[in-house]
């Protein structure tokens, strides 16, 4: 197109738009209505996009308390189980011992010892091993 036939079809509609790129032009008649559904294909990606973030928040977040339910209702049973194993451990001791008191504050020295080597090496070891989890739940 040369400059002559560019002038005369910028008169003849004012909406017409020429871009030249590289010998190839490019006419984008009412420009206007383009820029309005850019802009309606931006907020509908938006919008998808937030769809989108919500329903993976959802998911992990339903993994997340999914495994914290399965965690707890582990938890609960072992505790169960040593709650039993500890008292037939101090009937047994007490027996052996022929003093029942005894050997239940035998059973409790053993726990003491345990709390105190966890609260010396432990308690990091698994707050790091819980937050771990956590995260490797999170971003999976």
């Amino acid at each position: 197109m040369n400059k002559r036939q560019k002038t005369s079809l910028q008169q003849q509609n004012s909406e017409v738009v020429e871009t030249d790129f590289d010998d190839n032009a490019v006419i984008v008649e009412n420009p206007k209505e383009l820029i309005h559904e850019l802009f309606e294909k931006t907020d509908s990606y938006i919008k998808t996009n937030v769809s989108l973030l919500k329903l993976k928040t959802v998911d992990k977040t339903g993994i997340l308390v999914s495994s914290f339910s399965a965690s707890l209702v582990l938890f609960s049973l072992c505790f169960l189980m040593v709650l039993f194993i500890s008292i037939g451990a101090g009937i047994w001791m007490g027996q052996v011992l022929n003093n029942m008191t005894l050997g239940f504050m035998i059973v409790a020295g053993f726990y003491a010892v345990l709390i105190t080597i966890y609260l010396l090496f432990g308690k990091k070891m698994i707050k790091n091993a819980v937050n771990n989890s956590v995260i490797s739940h999170l971003t999976k």
